[in-house]
């Protein structure tokens, strides 16, 4: 399925991309030789990016969203589906082929203390960078640098400084230094201020923002607050159990909402107004596991508007309208709701 039109130019093009992860069965299950189970992190997915937006990536957490983009780089080893990265094909490349055209996408992590090495100063830890993949020799490793911490907003004398020295608001700015000092053409932002405060967040909401119209990347932004995603995202994808279940320009999927999945992570958004707030919520049920999935639809467990349909039929992505597409029997493809008169027992057509 095309999900942008012909015009736009496509950087990332994933089609059918499937991770599992094998489930090590204990001894009771070896002696009576169950056969062992596999978790679909990401089954079958297809995606498009398209280059110079910011793409969206929500969900609750669990849903594979992480496993999802670290895939798309082979930051994670898919076990099948294709990746083309700017016209190359990255599931070809060898191990050391990837390396060398890995300095095109970077990845900024949710805990920047954890992918901050604590023995190396913030200053090393970028020279690091910019050393390993030549960009630059020793003697202007130094002044490049400090030009690389001005712009993520960190003063020079910062880069004397260990991890532990750093705010958590200073230690992802040195994070974002580090994936931006290579001039990425894509990179993937894995929750970057769910850890932080929110003046904080609005700061390095902001940083990025900034570095993407001065570096003219393309950007995939992961998160579950969907008010982040909607202040920073062209386009929204949400993911249920390893699969994309909506995808839409972001005001479009704010003001129509077509998928019960996504109604639900919209009603769970706080507000402030108590007029606002709603009562009632579509969800049923507890989350379902990811390694015994339902028949059919996958959300079907928890949705109330379920029909007999969604037993038999996993529901396929429809186009609703222009760049919005959702997976959901209950949704016309004119993107309005079946009539409830519907029920349980009566197929949709």
């Amino acid at each position: 399925m095309e999900w942008a039109t012909d015009k736009q130019d496509i950087l990332l093009r994933v089609e059918g991309l499937y991770k599992v992860f094998p489930q090590h069965r204990n001894l009771l299950q070896v002696l009576t030789k169950q056969p062992e189970k596999l978790l679909k992190a990401v089954d079958h997915v297809s995606l498009e990016v398209v280059r110079g937006e910011i793409l969206g990536l929500v969900g609750e957490s669990g849903c594979g969203k992480s496993t999802f983009a670290k895939s798309m780089i082979r930051l994670l080893e898919p076990n099948g589906g294709t990746i083309s990265f700017d016209g190359v094909d990255l599931t070809a490349l060898s191990r050391e082929a990837h390396r060398k055209v890995c300095k095109n996408f970077q990845v900024i992590f949710q805990d920047p203390y954890s992918s901050l090495n604590p023995r190396m100063t913030i200053g090393k830890a970028i020279e690091e960078v910019l050393l390993y993949h030549h960009v630059c020799d020793k003697l202007e490793v130094a002044q490049r640098c400090k030009e690389i911490m001005r712009q993520v907003g960190l003063d020079e004398e910062m880069g004397s400084r260990y991890p532990r020295q750093l705010s958590g608001g200073q230690r992802q700015r040195a994070g974002i230094a580090r994936a931006v000092a290579l001039h990425p053409k894509l990179i993937i932002a894995d929750e970057p201020v769910s850890a932080l405060d929110v003046s904080i967040q609005a700061q390095i909401l902001n940083l990025l923002l900034k570095l993407k119209r001065e570096l003219n990347c393309t950007m995939i932004f992961i998160s579950h607050d969907l008010r982040v995603v909607r202040y920073i995202s062209d386009r929204v994808a949400v993911m249920y159990l390893g699969k994309i279940v909506e995808l839409a320009p972001a005001d479009e999927l704010y003001q129509n909402t077509a998928h019960p999945y996504s109604q639900i992570l919209m009603q769970a958004n706080p507000s402030l107004d108590p007029r606002l707030r709603k009562k009632n919520s579509l969800v049923e049920g507890e989350l379902t596991s990811p390694i015994d999935l339902p028949t059919g639809c996958r959300f079907r467990p928890r949705c109330s508007k379920a029909v007999d349909i969604c037993s038999r039929e996993e529901p396929e992505l429809r186009r609703l309208g222009p760049g919005h597409f959702a997976a959901c029997h209950y949704i016309s493809p004119n993107g309005s709701e079946i009539p409830n008169v519907v029920k349980k027992g009566t197929d949709v057509t």
